[in-house]
């Protein structure tokens, strides 16, 4: 299966997929973080 693809064709889709992946399920992350401690904030001033 890999001989159709040129070489190294794959480890540079597949690169690129994991860079996209950790930068979403960075900003996942943070946007969980920030919203936790944001409304911890109002929870604790009430």
């Amino acid at each position: 299966m890999l001989t159709l693809f040129p070489s190294g064709f794959v480890e540079q889709q597949v690169n690129i997929f994991a860079h996209g992946a950790g930068l979403v399920w960075g900003a996942i992350i943070a946007t969980a973080m920030w919203i936790g401690s944001s409304y911890s904030a109002q929870s604790f001033k009430s």
